[in-house]
């Protein structure tokens, strides 16, 4: 979906926590949640989503949770660039991915 204006994202309306931090790359999006769980969404040519290769080289319109291990570390940060999205773990590990 394409809009020239703002939308509301209902998608996270059923979700039973908080969004409490938003990172925008160059073309996608990160959500972080207070129960510390990543959703991205948006354009996939390099795998900054951090989806499947099978969302590779697509538009990803819905949010999608971003798979990085377990719920006893949980993502306290996040950034996105042009190409590329990083997550900050309560226990200091960094994760990366995309180009």
């Amino acid at each position: 979906m394409r809009s020239d204006r703002p939308m509301r994202i209902e998608f996270f309306d059923d979700l039973l926590c908080t969004i409490t931090d938003i990172a925008c790359g160059g073309w996608h999006s990160l959500t972080l949640t207070s129960d510390g769980d990543v959703y991205s969404f948006g354009w996939n040519p390099v795998g900054q989503l951090g989806h499947s290769s099978a969302h590779l080289s697509s538009v990803v319109q819905d949010p999608h949770p971003v798979d990085l291990g377990s719920c006893s570390n949980p993502i306290v940060g996040i950034t996105a660039g042009a190409r590329h999205s990083v997550a900050l773990m309560q226990n200091g590990d960094i994760y990366g991915w995309g180009k």
